[in-house]
């Protein structure tokens, strides 16, 4: 934690916190609405809250944060809960669980999970989990892929996506007694056939493990999700340089074909955003700090031959955490990168997730989902709206924060690590979203909510 400690000094005097005047004129853009919201796991001692979130068609939904999940109708009427320790049985049942990740598929109707267990390579594995039906009550099919490839390396810090024929899963690789910071060996690339998950199969899986540029491991590869339930049978990745103070480069890293391709390769570019991203200073709250991590890409979508994805950064306008956004477009031809800092005149706003709310493939709006807080204002969650013109509406909130974080009492709290947003496929303009707030007795408390685009 020395080096995280470091360099959020270091962009704290870079960049000092400054009052920022309130816009007079305010955005012409509608916010979305908010149609419904409620409280979700119970609260847990537990943290950083890591919430995923994946629902289906027919409106049952899964909520994971770490060590636990829940599934429910969306009316929120109770369906099932269960810890993820127990959900992993017989398959992996030593090491602390965390991490999850949650995907609905929309062309199979099936959903699919991923967490990990154990904190050093003689424990680590990462469990997987398919649906066999639509129906959370049914069947799973739970497996695990050994968590270290190689002696003294264990896997942390899973992401995923789906295409028409795989579940894409990455990884990092730590090594033992190091921080995650500092311990960084690689990141590696799981292609998995989702078909043999959702029947309980034996697992096809091709793995990509020296993805370097420079000489150098390529880390947090962050695979793109497609927008719509389209799915694509190829998979783009992004990635930046998460620990840089100021950095404006954006890594772009296409495989090109299933496993079963004999001609798929891993093509890697590199692109210039035309706004840098910097590392984010903490955030604020009430009584002591809020913990932003680094500056990696956290959540990214595709849309025909457009990529939009967002991170944390600092704004330089007035030294906050913000939201950075980037819209690279041109995938099948001449690929261009332009990029903004999204922030508040009062707020902090980190963890940022993103879901298309568009009709057709040409379209490009979509609502921005992020946590806030400050000194006067406790944690809770914001969204706004852009639409296809590319402009912002002002932010709304989805759910104010009713007391500051202290899980972690006196040290610095833990806000993310990521959050769950998606479109609800059968319904364009809708979408979900999995977040947290802060709650009077220090916990934090998830909430899950539905919004539309303005005038849905």
């Amino acid at each position: 934690n020395s080096r995280l400690s470091q360099l959020k000094a270091e962009v704290v005097k870079k960049y000092p916190r400054r009052s920022k005047e309130t816009l007079k004129q305010r955005s012409m853009v509608l916010p979305p609405d908010v149609l419904n919201g409620f409280n979700g796991h119970p609260p847990q001692a537990s943290t950083p809250p890591d919430n995923s979130f994946g629902i289906s068609n027919s409106g049952q939904f899964i909520s994971a944060m770490n060590s636990h999940l829940i599934f429910r109708n969306e009316d929120n009427s109770f369906i099932k809960n269960i810890s993820l320790q127990e959900f992993t049985g017989s398959v992996a049942p030593i090491g602390g669980k965390f991490d999850p990740r949650v995907i609905y598929d929309p062309e199979t109707n099936r959903y699919a999970m991923v967490w990990l267990a154990g904190f050093d390579s003689n424990q680590s594995n990462v469990v997987i989990a398919f649906s066999t039906t639509d129906d959370v009550k049914g069947d799973w099919n739970v497996y695990k892929i050994a968590g270290s490839p190689s002696p003294g390396l264990w896997t942390d810090y899973p992401m995923i996506a789906i295409t028409d024929k795989e579940l894409i899963l990455t990884i990092n690789l730590l090594r033992d007694g190091e921080s995650w910071q500092l311990g960084f060996e690689k990141s590696i690339i799981y292609q998995i056939d989702k078909m043999d998950g959702y029947t309980g199969a034996g697992l096809t899986v091709k793995t990509w493990s020296e993805i370097m540029y420079d000489n150098k491991p390529i880390r947090n590869l962050h695979p793109v999700k497609s927008a719509d339930e389209n799915l694509d049978n190829d998979i783009i990745f992004l990635s930046n340089r998460n620990f840089d103070l100021e950095n404006d480069s954006i890594f772009v890293l296409h495989l090109t074909g299933d496993q079963n391709n004999p001609d798929s390769d891993l093509l890697i570019d590199v692109m210039k955003a035309d706004v840098p991203y910097g590392f984010p200073p903490n955030g604020r709250q009430s009584v002591g700090d809020l913990q932003t991590n680094d500056a990696r890409i956290l959540d990214a979508i595709r849309i025909n031959d457009r990529i939009h994805f967002v991170g944390n950064t600092v704004d330089p306008s007035n030294g906050a955490v913000a939201i950075y956004h980037g819209l690279l477009k041109g995938l099948e031809s001449q690929k261009t990168l332009t990029t903004k800092i999204i922030g508040h005149p009062t707020l902090d706003l980190a963890y940022p997730g993103l879901a298309w709310t568009g009709i057709t493939d040409s379209d490009d709006e979509l609502i921005l989902i992020a946590e806030h807080s400050s000194p006067d204002v406790d944690p809770g969650i914001s969204a706004l709206y852009m639409d296809n013109e590319l402009d912002y509406s002002d932010w709304v909130t989805v759910k104010e924060g009713e007391g500051f974080v202290d899980v972690l009492q006196g040290q610095i709290e833990r806000w993310g690590d990521y959050i769950g947003a998606q479109r609800k496929y059968d319904t364009p303009g809708v979408i979900w979203t999995s977040s947290m707030y802060g709650l009077r007795n220090g916990r934090q408390q998830t909430y899950i909510a539905m919004l539309a685009k303005p005038n849905y």
